[in-house]
């Protein structure tokens, strides 16, 4: 049986606010260098922001190799 590999980031979408969620080190690191968080609440590990901003924030990720698993 394969073990599934944890995600690099988690995005969680409630319809109003998503959650976007780092989980690895090189995932952080990356979110930190290339997103404004300044203008963006941060909840915990997460951070949240409006649902139509995550297609350019996964489609830079997932240039980057990173894996993203959404709700």
């Amino acid at each position: 049986m394969p073990v599934e590999k944890q995600p690099d980031v988690t995005i969680a979408n409630h319809g109003t606010v998503a959650l976007l969620t780092p989980i690895t080190a090189a995932a952080r690191e990356w979110v930190e260098e290339h997103v404004q968080i300044e203008s963006w609440q941060r909840l915990a590990g997460s951070i949240a922001c409006e649902p139509r901003c995550l297609e350019d924030l996964i489609a830079g990720l997932q240039a980057e190799g990173f894996t993203v698993q959404s709700d």
